[in-house]
């Protein structure tokens, strides 16, 4: 409702560009909007910020800010790699952050 401001676009919360009800929509920066994309379609991995190390035979997890890549770890599995991820994602960017799982109340 209204215009735009300038250096912002319009983010769907949950992803889905059809889903276009008013409490999914916000004003986001171009890098929120990217900090919130899902995982590409052309990787190995489930996971997003999650890739198989050949060298150390493990999975790795990473996450990118301000355009560097930052490792967060080697791990037995995708799924603890991802839950690295997920921490780091939530620590860093907030309510922009695009988790692979469920976020778990501690």
């Amino acid at each position: 409702n209204g215009n735009i401001p300038k250096g912002y676009e319009i983010d769907h919360v949950d992803g889905n560009p059809l889903n276009n009800r008013l409490e999914n929509l916000r004003l986001a920066t171009r890098t929120q909007n990217n900090i919130n994309s899902c995982k590409r379609k052309n990787c190995s991995c489930k996971y997003k910020g999650v890739s198989w190390n050949k060298y150390h035979k493990k999975w790795e997890a990473y996450i990118n800010i301000d355009k560097k890549r930052i490792k967060l770890g080697y791990f037995t599995s995708q799924y603890k790699a991802a839950r690295a991820y997920d921490e780091k994602a939530v620590e860093v960017y907030g309510e922009f952050a695009r988790v692979n799982l469920p976020r778990i109340n501690k």
